[in-house]
């Protein structure tokens, strides 16, 4: 009886979101799966970029170094926040972003409105996922059989005495050093891809090739334009948050140690990372939201 009961419930909200204007979802539903593919293809990547920007060493002997101390499973150290935070913070990114765009372009490419609107569709996300961050760059830090990203938040609870107080702490470290980059870059990833889909595209059509390209491109431009943000955010980030630091000090630090070329160690890497998880990511988000619109009768309207 009971299992009869739990499949009419089934088969009535098969039948809920069946009737239901999936369209307003539809960039948020589409941001939801370019944030897992941006993840599971990036964040081996992010790890060798992080451990890169921190001191470690240059690309290839940072990789030899994780394999040979924790093996592949290292690559993938806190992976967990990027995981449960990025794909829903990717999510309501190009939910935003989309419904901004659109409000303020009405259907037509105009740069300044792309710009603006990748700019602010980031603020609201990179708020609340920036303790995440601080998290995933202290453990990616951690060399030798090291603790977990739980056990790391765990941890830090105990020894601050309580959430909240741990809370404000992962805060005044990582909400400034976060929205910098996130903001800024989001804002020229976004330009870059509408840029250069428009000329890109053939008679207003966009073979797959193109897109992946368009999506690469914007990688490239997006992490160029703040990765000296990025290597100061990482190297903020790092520090145990038992120890004080400010983003002038850290910045004062990387100046008088290695100069400004300290702001680009692991440039090369972080490009030839950048290309392939923005194709994974905006090309994702293109094919998920054109496969909606096809079956969602009622997105055709919404469309743009």
């Amino acid at each position: 009886e009971y299992m009869g009961t739990l499949s009419e419930c089934l088969f009535f909200f098969a039948l809920f979101l069946a009737e239901m204007d999936l369209a307003p979802l539809i960039p948020t539903l589409s941001g939801f799966a370019a944030g897992c593919m941006g993840v599971l293809v990036g964040h081996p990547l992010d790890t060798l970029k992080t451990r890169m920007q921190t001191g470690w060493a240059s690309g290839g002997s940072v990789l030899k170094h994780t394999l040979r101390q924790q093996g592949w499973r290292g690559l993938y150290r806190g992976f967990l926040p990027p995981l449960l935070t990025v794909s829903w913070n990717t999510s309501v990114v190009f939910g935003c972003y989309q419904y901004i765009k659109d409000y303020l372009a009405s259907g037509h490419y105009r740069p300044s409105a792309i710009f603006l609107a990748g700019f602010t569709s980031t603020i609201l996300p990179t708020v609340l996922v920036a303790p995440g961050m601080l998290a995933k760059v202290q453990v990616q830090n951690q060399q030798g059989q090291a603790q977990g990203t739980l056990q790391y938040i765990m941890a830090q609870a105990k020894h601050n005495g309580g959430w909240p107080r741990t809370l404000r702490r992962m805060y005044s470290r990582s909400l400034l050093a976060c929205l910098l980059p996130d903001c800024f870059g989001r804002a020229v990833y976004f330009s870059t891809y509408e840029f250069s889909k428009q000329h890109l595209a053939h008679e207003h059509t966009l073979s797959l090739p193109a897109r992946i390209l368009a999506a690469s491109i914007s990688g490239v431009c997006g992490w160029t334009s703040i990765y000296m943000l990025d290597t100061l955010r990482s190297k903020h980030l790092a520090i145990p948050l038992s120890q004080p630091a400010s983003l002038t000090e850290t910045f004062r630090q990387i100046c008088a140690t290695d100069g400004w070329k300290g702001f680009y160690r692991g440039y090369s890497f972080s490009v030839v990372r950048a290309a392939p998880v923005a194709a994974a990511v905006l090309t994702t988000y293109d094919m998920v939201s054109q496969a909606l619109h096809s079956r969602c009768p009622k997105a055709n309207s919404h469309q743009k």
